[in-house]
């Protein structure tokens, strides 16, 4: 399960390393974390999808625009389909302060 952000974040800034045109959905910071656009929310709302949180996020592209419709997704509420003895990971622990 992802931890739920309990504290109100500022809008989370993003640095792009191209003026190319993002995509709905980027790329993702963690297995809990995405970096979606405001069109991927408004789905994800409309399908009533439980144990997700949206916190407002902004992609800076190397010329300086900002591209603002998009949200960072919080999934706290998803389920562990790894196979562990069959595969090689590493737990990787997000903390956000």
């Amino acid at each position: 399960m992802g931890q739920e952000i309990t504290k109100d974040l500022p809008i989370i800034r993003y640095i792009a390393d191209s003026n190319l045109e993002p995509e709905d959905y980027p790329f993702t910071e963690s297995l809990s974390l995405f970096l979606v656009s405001d069109r991927i929310v408004k789905i994800l709302k409309e399908l009533e999808i439980p144990g997700m949180q949206c916190f407002k996020s902004e992609i800076v592209c190397t010329d300086g625009k900002v591209k603002d419709n998009y949200y960072t997704i919080n999934v706290i509420n998803y389920e562990d389909c790894l196979n562990k003895e069959k595969s090689e990971f590493e737990h990787l622990k997000l903390e956000i302060t």
